[in-house]
């Protein structure tokens, strides 16, 4: 009978590792599934997240195009003096340029002013 009980012990044993390692396995596949599950959100929200910068750059890129567009239209100078012209801008009379000389530049000021030397008699 000690015999019988020692088998039946071993094998009520063998059951209950046989169970654990059965919640184990099925524990293990649980956490590899969820962790999966996981990496496919990620992998998702950054692919929408590289469609929305691609989108910008695409936009970005047509953005600069005009803006170089409309630089090189406005550079040349009769488009810059017709868009003046809409603007209600003139030409000035010779009368109205003014020539100032301006001194060597002073290395340690940023800003520089000039004395008026045009006085009323002078220009008389």
């Amino acid at each position: 009978m000690n015999r019988n009980n020692t088998k039946r012990s071993r094998r009520m044993q063998e059951r209950k590792a046989g169970k654990v390692l059965m919640i184990v396995f099925i524990a293990v596949l649980f956490v590899g599934m969820f962790a999966q599950i996981a990496m496919i959100a990620r992998m998702t929200r950054q692919n929408k997240q590289l469609r929305a910068v691609e989108a910008e750059v695409k936009q970005l890129g047509a953005t600069a195009e005009n803006l170089t567009l409309a630089i090189n239209q406005l550079s040349e100078p009769g488009q810059l003096e017709a868009h003046a012209r809409r603007l209600g801008m003139q030409t000035p009379s010779p009368e109205q340029l003014r020539v100032v000389n301006l001194p060597d530049v002073i290395d340690d000021t940023s800003a520089q002013s000039v004395e008026n030397t045009d006085t009323e008699e002078s220009r008389e």
